[in-house]
Order: C-alpha cells, then structure tokens, then sequence
C-alpha cells in the first residue's frame, strides 16, 4: 500500500501530473489504485476555484481532505469512484458535480467535516462486506443501498432525490432524513428506523410520487411541501410512529385494502384548500389507523375507514366524500356526522339541531 498526495491545483484523478509520493513532492506518481491512500492537502491548491475531475471509473483505499485547503475547491465526478475504507473531507469542499456516483466498498467512517455545499451526485452502498458510518450530515442527490451496511448514528440525510434500499441494512439513526420532491423505496433489504423522522417535501409542482415503503416502520413522518398539484402514493402497509400532513393542499392516496398505522399522533392542516385523501382504487375501503392524538383538519376524505384506539376520527373544516366509516367531519359549523345517533347530538357547535342540515347515522 502507497500514499498519493495530489498536487498542482485543479485536473483530472487519471493524469500522473496530478500526483506526488509525498506530500507537495513533485508530480509524476501512479494514478492511486485500490490499494492507495489519497491525501489532499494545503499544499495540493494554492488557487480558489479548483476542480478535480473525475471522468473515469477511479478507486483507492481511503481518501482524506486535510483541514486548511483553500475554500471552494469542488469534485466533478462524471464516473464512479470506489473507495475501500474512510472517507474525510475537509470544511473547505464546496460541492460534488456532475453525474457520477461515489460508492464504499469496505468498511469505513464517511465525515464530510461540515460540508455545507450541494453534497454528491449518487452516493452508494453496494458490496455486502461494506459498513458505512456517517461522521457529519450527508446532502446527498441520490442514495443507494444494495448491500451492506449504512449507519446514520445521530447525524441527517438531507436534500435527496431518491432514496432506494434494494437489501443490505439501514440504520436511519436519531437525524432527519429529508427527501425532497421523492419519496423512499423501499425494495427490499432491512430498515430500521431507530429514533429518526422523516420528512418527504413536495416543492415542485404537479408530481405523481410513490411512497414504496414495503410494510416497514417509520419514525415521525411529515408529509409538506409548497408545491401544488401533487400526488403522493402511500404503497404497502407502512407504520408510523406518527404522521404529519401541511403545506399546500395535495392528493395523498392510500393503499386499497390495507392499513396505514400511526402509533402516535395525525395532524393535517393546509395553507388554503383541502388534501384529498383517497383509496389507490376509488369506491374500495382504505384504513388509516391510529393510538394518538388525533387533529385532522383541511381534508377531504373518500372510501376510508378509521381504526385503531383512537377512531372514530374528527375531521374539521373538512369534506366528507362519502364511503366513511368512524368519521366525524365538521365544515365550518357543521356538516356531517358519521356514526352518532342523531338523538344524542343536542347541539353541534352551538348551532340547535333543526338547524344541521345532515347527519349521517351509518
């Protein structure tokens, strides 16, 4: 095993005027191999701006980024770079570009050593003896899990496109794990959820995106975006620890025939409007179930039956579309009543009886 120090500022990982055997040495060295430590050092830069390139397929033993290295150096990586043992990076990396991935192989700790820029292109996981730990916050585009393992510990995932668990393990940790204008998929594999939340945020507009949770726990998930016009499939038979639903008003549709289960609480509320919440068939019954507390407010429900220790759900300033069951919906001062004698309602909001125009006894 050999140590390559890059040097000469900005240029391509594959051309040997790039690396040095000793750190600021001359250049001329092998391009690294898997068996090679990496260092980037203060005396690889000595300009700002400078881009190292990847383009490609590239590999080594570990990789480091000294503290100390000139701001706003970045990695376009338009190949795959496999690295067999830890990675760290320096605060002063400014981002990763480009259309490439960066995949462990190995066992090792990935530190981005406060990071703050647009975080990698595709960051994978995929030889079964590879155990990854996170040792900062991760920004990651896309994130892939094959195989192996991917420990979160206390630190967050944030900003990604796509998260994908296709076998191997999750440890998700105590972070957040924020998944913009996507949502997890979850083929197969082992995800554990531990003490994380998730939160899946829809800014874009008028997106069709499936939740493909595979019957797995989740911690808290809040489900918000200011994007209009979405559509959001909750596929499977997942369980929360609790559900959160706001921002602007969007589609959300529940697999047919299958349960839906927060432990904890629902809250929903919408800037203006109201989510329609749906069967993935319409006229076939959907089941949200819940133990918590329960403040639904803004939706429009269809086909849907409410279940678990907490049901019948109250549901106010919201539309009762019909094909409910242990729904109490509430529009204004009154709309609709499912499940309550109408003998037993005196008054509903102040409002006298003869004045409710519906009250539905099923």
């Amino acid at each position: 095993m050999a140590a390559r120090y890059w040097v000469g500022n900005g240029g391509n990982w594959n051309s040997t005027t790039k690396w040095s055997e000793s750190d600021g040495g001359p250049s001329g060295a092998s391009v690294p191999t898997l068996a090679d430590d990496v260092y980037f050092s203060t005396n690889s830069f000595s300009l700002t701006n400078q881009q190292v390139l990847i383009g490609v397929p590239a590999e080594c033993d570990s990789m480091s980024w000294n503290a100390g290295i000139i701001a706003s150096t970045f990695i376009t990586l338009n190949s795959t770079l496999t690295v067999y043992g830890n990675i760290t990076f320096g605060s002063a990396i400014a981002d990763f570009d480009g259309s490439g991935t960066l995949a462990i192989i190995g066992t090792g700790t990935l530190d981005l050593g406060g990071t703050s820029g647009n975080g990698f292109v595709r960051f994978r996981v995929n030889d079964v003896t590879s155990v990854v730990t996170l040792g900062d916050n991760l920004t990651a585009f896309k994130l892939w899990i094959t195989s192996g393992t991917f420990s979160a510990g206390t630190h967050s995932v944030m900003n990604c496109n796509q998260f994908l668990l296709d076998g191997g393990t999750v440890n998700m940790g105590s972070g957040t794990w924020q998944i913009v204008n996507a949502a997890p998929d979850i083929d197969s594999g082992t995800l554990n959820h531990q003490t994380a939340s998730l939160s899946i945020y829809l800014s874009a507009s008028s997106q069709s995106v499936t939740f493909d949770s595979n019957g797995e726990e989740f911690g808290a998930v809040t489900i918000q975006g200011a994007g209009t016009g979405n559509l959001l499939t909750i596929a499977d038979a997942p369980t929360f620890a609790s559900l959160t639903i706001s921002g602007a008003a969007k589609t959300i549709k529940f697999g047919e025939g299958v349960i839906t289960r927060s432990v904890g609480p629902i809250t929903t509320s919408a800037t203006s409007g109201q989510h329609l919440l749906r069967s993935t068939t319409d006229g076939v019954a959907w089941t949200l179930s819940s133990d918590g507390a329960i403040a639904i407010t803004d939706v429009d429900v269809m086909d849907s039956t409410a279940a678990g220790a907490s049901a019948p759900f109250t549901a106010t300033e919201s539309t009762d579309s019909g094909n409910n069951t242990l729904w109490n919906f509430y529009s204004g001062n009154f709309a609709s009543v499912c499940g309550v004698p109408a003998a037993d309602i005196a008054a509903i909001n102040a409002v006298p009886i003869a004045n409710v125009a519906t009250i539905n006894t099923v």
